[in-house]
């Protein structure tokens, strides 16, 4: 939950346009980086954010930009709350250049491809002023954010009733008393399939942010504020997931042997037994039956 949380931290500095508060969840997040073996992320934002803080003491005026918001692309001017980042800003400019008449079919020559990258922009900019010109464009703008909604929320509301209705017979929030039986008390399980998770794997879910808090300080200390080389090759924490409690199945698809992870997916089970021989899976005796 902690995770989802400091997620939404993140979404909400962007849209709000809060520099503060993007730094200090991009910070947050480090530690899921290094625990989950992202090492591009691992070893990029940490020296992001110590560049970011130095800009602090080194250019005030840049510093004082980024804190009024300028780090995020605003929409809308009225609106609150719809401020988006830069390269998702990119993604919005980039379909306006695609389409009938657009970007899509020109790729396979360079010369027009090049010309109409140079004139996309301005012509897409007087497409617009054209719809407004003429009133084609009936997008209505209101001042409030489109989430506010009367029907946005009472959906959001009768959502969350049910994915109530739905934990809570698991009693996630009260291990010790589970109501559909006594198979699962005082043991983690999986609420989709209800296997019980191995004592190993527990200790390893629940460590997940202590683990990934040591090996992020030990990476400031070592390579931000000593005089390690940033760029050093990083190695992969093996830490065990929830995905680490699926056992290995071998199946022999004709010409390989596949090893994968035995999950409730109804898509992967359907793979697995059409990529395998005959022979290879025993629908009634396996237990990925739900």
């Amino acid at each position: 939950m902690r995770q989802v949380m400091t997620l939404l931290q993140f979404q909400r500095a962007i849209r709000e346009g809060n520099w503060l508060l993007y730094l200090s969840a991009l910070e947050h997040l480090c530690k899921y980086f290094f625990v989950y073996s992202r090492l591009v992320y691992a070893q990029n934002i940490p020296e992001f954010i110590a560049r970011m803080d130095a800009i602090k003491v080194s250019d005030p005026e840049i510093w004082q930009s980024l804190s009024s918001g300028e780090f995020a692309v605003n929409t809308s001017n009225t609106v609150p709350f719809t401020r988006i980042g830069v390269d998702q800003a990119m993604e919005h400019l980039n379909k306006s250049t695609k389409g009938q008449g657009g970007i899509s079919g020109i790729a396979t020559s360079p010369a027009t491809l090049l010309k109409f990258c140079l004139t996309a922009p301005e012509l897409a900019r007087l497409a617009e002023e054209s719809e407004r010109l003429v009133a084609t464009n009936t997008s209505v703008t209101t001042p409030h954010h489109h989430g506010l909604s009367e029907s946005k929320v009472t959906r959001q509301e009768k959502s969350i009733g049910r994915l109530k209705t739905v934990l809570a017979p698991c009693s996630i929030f009260q291990i010790d008393n589970v109501s559909d039986g006594s198979d699962y008390k005082g043991h983690m399980f999986n609420l989709m399939s209800k296997e019980i998770i191995s004592d190993e794997i527990k200790e390893s879910i629940l460590a997940t942010e202590e683990s990934g808090s040591e090996r992020y300080a030990k990476f400031v200390d070592e390579r931000i504020i000593g005089n390690c080389n940033l760029w050093d090759r990083m190695t992969k924490v093996k830490h065990k997931t929830w995905t680490s409690a699926a056992k290995d199945i071998k199946l022999n698809t004709g010409t390989d042997v596949l090893e994968v992870k035995a999950t409730t997916s109804l898509l992967a089970r359907l793979l697995i037994v059409a990529r395998s021989s005959r022979d290879s899976v025993n629908l009634e005796e396996s237990d990925w039956n739900p």
